[in-house]
């Protein structure tokens, strides 16, 4: 069979132009064989436009518009719309470390018409410190490795090494999250009163309502090695309560 341009060729010498002078009759043939050269395919100095390079740039860009439009959703408090936008889009070399994150906080969330899955959570969030070393993420793996349960096993060792890179970075609700976890020694290899005691008022100093609060509550009652000390169980409570009161107002 016959490549369309050569059979196009063929035609041409076969039902050749009859000019009525010489030189017209080379001008034609001339033009014929060019004309039927260049539907044949040969180069004539203009490429052809890659249709299919435009149409996998313009998915790229439609990608890459949905994952932006995820993330103002998620900063905007709308999981349930994120989750559908990244998740469609989870294996897309367009995901970048904030969007690994943001996904890992839906899998994490509880309730949004999410099925809470924290080791799902920690795939995404995981992929996500790969990328980019993020003080948020530590503290969220650190909370899911903590709590357990979701497909996740509790390991309170990697939570303890999650929350230190949160606390290394000044993260103030990891400093409470690990203050916690010495303090209360949820597991005895992990009991350190006096580390907990400074970790708990450092975030307390830092204005954290739940520091304050716990504070008080252990100086009002005592804990194991800590006595009873009235004095600052006061200037606890009272730091909690200024801290509430102009947080209120503030709302306000």
């Amino acid at each position: 069979m016959l490549a369309w341009g050569s059979n196009n060729i063929i035609k041409a010498q076969v039902r050749p132009v009859k000019p009525k002078n010489p030189h017209t009759q080379k001008a034609k043939s001339t033009r014929t064989t060019a004309k039927v050269i260049r539907k044949g395919g040969a180069s004539t100095g203009k490429s052809k436009p890659n249709h299919n390079a435009n149409t996998l740039n313009y998915q790229g860009k439609e990608v890459q518009l949905s994952i932006a439009k995820a993330k103002d959703l998620f900063t905007s408090g709308y999981l349930l719309q994120t989750f559908r936008l990244l998740n469609q889009y989870k294996n897309s070399p367009q995901m970048d470390a904030e969007s690994y994150r943001y996904l890992g906080e839906c899998y994490r969330n509880i309730g949004g018409g999410i099925e809470t899955n924290y080791k799902s959570a920690e795939q995404y969030f995981l992929k996500s410190l790969v990328l980019q070393s993020n003080k948020e993420v530590h503290l969220s793996l650190g909370q899911i490795y903590e709590l357990g349960g979701f497909n996740l096993q509790r390991d309170t060792q990697k939570a303890v090494y999650h929350f230190q890179q949160a606390v290394n970075q000044d993260v103030v609700f990891a400093k409470f999250e690990l203050g916690r976890l010495y303090f209360q020694g949820l597991a005895d290899s992990l009991r350190n009163t006096t580390k907990g005691i400074i970790l708990l008022e450092e975030a307390g100093n830092q204005d954290l309502p739940e520091a304050q609060w716990m504070l008080g509550s252990v100086y009002a009652k005592g804990y194991n090695d800590i006595p009873r000390d009235m004095i600052k169980a006061k200037v606890w409570f009272k730091k909690y309560k200024d801290n509430k009161t102009i947080k209120q107002n503030t709302k306000l």
